[in-house]
């Protein structure tokens, strides 16, 4: 069994035959005030300088996460998404509970809902 994890320029293949998977979880504000206090003013350069020295240490995956008190995941997550993707290319992973946030994210992602669409019509029985 395998599991995919699509990014802009790279996909990470998870499985029993694969080398160890390491995801950076340092763009989350649980916890970190400097990253909270940025998210709620919409100012992006803190989690991608986090994101820059995730993959810089080897991460191959990033953890993203905006969820703060008075952060609209909504419309920051896909600012973020778009952020983050024009400083490192390894793929992402949506950490949130919000499908809104989720969707909305998606949509700035081309290769994503490219992945989506595929996976529609394989279930669907079409090529």
């Amino acid at each position: 069994m395998e599991t995919k994890i699509t990014g802009a320029a790279k996909e990470v293949v998870i499985s029993y035959d694969s080398t160890t998977i390491l995801i950076g979880e340092r763009i989350n504000p649980s916890g970190k005030k400097k990253l909270t206090a940025a998210l709620q003013a919409g100012d992006l350069e803190y989690a991608c300088k986090e994101a820059t020295a995730q993959v810089q240490a080897g991460a191959t995956v990033l953890d993203v996460n905006v969820a703060a008190l008075n952060v609209d995941e909504i419309t920051l997550l896909p600012k973020a998404v778009q952020a983050i993707q024009a400083v490192v290319d390894v793929p992402l992973s949506f950490d949130t509970t919000n499908l809104a946030g989720i969707e909305a994210a998606q949509k700035v992602m081309p290769e994503i809902k490219a992945k989506i669409e595929e996976w529609g019509r394989k279930r669907a029985g079409q090529k």
